[in-house]
């Protein structure tokens, strides 16, 4: 079972397939607008989402704002709390995310450990996501998520960065698959309209 743990201004689809969709890897569109595409697929019984966006910032831009912890709320759909545990590293983050999830479903929360990775021949960064729940208590009123896995690809495009996230969770307790994955699409796809909004608030007060 699936949970959501965690624009594009379209460039050129040959060139968005080409960095972050690589064919036939059973990838299929599940929402998609001028902005923002989300695509999904099954994989050893595991559903994962992959969304893609091109935002006029750079990577250190998106960096800046998901190290930014008291503000991922503004961002991350339904994330009433995000807080930085430890940096066991300068490039690395122990976060403690929380979600409201809507009624039936109980809250959840994850505990993931992020690690930046620069890649100096493409400019590209990477930031890894694994996860960490035994690095937090669980507390009683939420359900703890679990196999939490990310990966984002910031590609700079001249005046444009092109952002992916590839991720997949298992939302435990007792979400059907239908709800948790209609859940993750659609969480994905807000927060990626949210993410485009935040950089361009951000950027516009740095002008």
């Amino acid at each position: 079972m699936q949970f959501p743990l965690f624009v594009v201004l379209l460039f050129c689809a040959l060139f968005t397939r080409a960095s972050c969709l690589p064919a036939d890897a059973g990838w299929q569109i599940r929402k998609s607008d001028n902005q923002v595409k989300v695509y999904v697929r099954e994989v050893d019984n595991t559903f994962e989402i992959l969304a893609i966006t091109q935002v006029e910032s750079s990577p250190e831009a998106f960096l800046s704002l998901l190290r930014d912890t008291d503000k991922s709320p503004d961002w991350i759909h339904k994330a009433s709390k995000v807080t930085l545990l430890e940096q066991p590293a300068p490039d690395q983050d122990l976060v403690h995310t929380v979600f409201d999830a809507p009624w039936p479903v109980q809250d959840r929360d994850m505990v993931t450990l992020s690690h930046i990775v620069r890649v100096p021949q493409s400019n590209e960064v990477k930031i890894r996501i694994s996860d960490a729940g035994n690095q937090h208590p669980p507390a009683p009123d939420r359900v703890r998520m679990k196999n939490v896995s990310g990966l984002w690809r910031l590609l700079p495009q001249n005046t444009h960065t092109l952002i992916c996230y590839q991720g997949s969770g298992d939302a435990a307790g007792s979400v059907p698959d239908w709800l948790s994955r209609s859940l993750l699409v659609s969480g994905t796809y807000n927060s990626f309209i949210n993410l485009a909004k935040e950089l361009e608030q951000r950027d516009s007060q740095n002008e």
